[in-house]
């Protein structure tokens, strides 16, 4: 996990990602628009898009029902074209508890099928939320309502959406995948 103040969000997110990156050995090849073009450790290349959250609103996109999240990020962008997709996309959002940068790593097309799933792109533009509890848990959880958010994400031995498409939980941070490229 990288450890970045989270008070410029945009460039934050960039410079966190970056750092990441590095960590990992993966290397930066070329960079436009918040699509890096990035070089693993076998000099295979990949594309990997950066999707940043919407700045939140707590009282709106927090849990009504008592649940600790730790972590929220609202996102909203155009879907790419097929000739456009990168492999992976990184959505960042705040840790609301230590202010760092958090990120939801997963293949464009599995990204795709859980949104199409649950009909979060329309006319080509995807709109989710993702919520990171307080045991690093991350669910997708789009105006999740009151009773929703106590069926499916109340905690006892295990949460009713744990392994579902709407768990996001395995894509924390998950840098596995892409070194293995």
């Amino acid at each position: 996990q990288v450890f970045i103040r989270m008070d410029n969000k945009q460039n934050n997110f960039i410079s966190a990602l970056k750092a990441a990156l590095k960590n990992k050995n993966l290397k930066v090849i070329s960079e436009a628009d918040d699509l890096f073009v990035i070089e693993n450790r076998n000099k295979s290349t990949f594309k990997l898009k950066l999707i940043y959250s919407e700045p939140i609103d707590v009282e709106m996109h927090g849990s009504h029902n008592g649940n600790i999240v730790d972590g929220i990020g609202v996102f909203s962008f155009a879907w790419p074209d097929t000739d456009n997709t990168p492999e992976y996309f990184v959505m960042a959002f705040e840790n609301l508890t230590n202010r760092n940068a958090e990120f939801v790593m997963i293949e464009s097309s599995e990204l795709f099928r859980r949104l199409e799933a649950r009909k979060r792109i329309y006319e080509n533009q995807a709109y989710f939320w993702l919520w990171m509890m307080d045991d690093l848990k991350v669910y997708e959880t789009t105006n999740i309502s009151l009773e929703g958010e106590w069926y499916f994400l109340s905690k006892g031995n295990r949460r009713v959406v744990d392994g579902k498409d709407t768990d996001f939980s395995e894509c924390l941070n998950n840098w596995s995948e892409v070194l293995m490229l």
